[in-house]
């Protein structure tokens, strides 16, 4: 089935939604797509302060590599990051 890479981060509720849409649609998802083994992603909000991505990939190594991309230095604060082998999809 895969691996999936997740990532919550801090993300102030008060934050420009366009803004963050666009940091992801120019510079985040291009990346991940260029990555090999590339499934796809989502990202949630829960309105109150944490940001989850989850991004899915065919191995774990994949998945691995995504971190960089995910978790840049100049980035919002990871609250957690890791890897999860997909069991079931639906």
């Amino acid at each position: 089935m895969g691996y999936a890479a997740l990532v919550q981060v801090e993300v102030d509720p008060r934050s420009d939604l366009t803004h963050r849409h666009s940091i992801l649609s120019e510079f985040i998802i291009p990346q991940l797509k260029e990555l090999p083994g590339f499934k796809g992603a989502l990202w949630m909000n829960d309105g109150q302060g944490v940001g989850t991505c989850i991004v899915q990939f065919d191995t774990r190594e994949q998945a691995e590599q995504s971190f960089e991309i995910l978790t840049p230095s100049n980035g919002p604060r990871v609250l957690h990051s890791g890897t999860c082998e997909i069991e079931l999809e639906a």
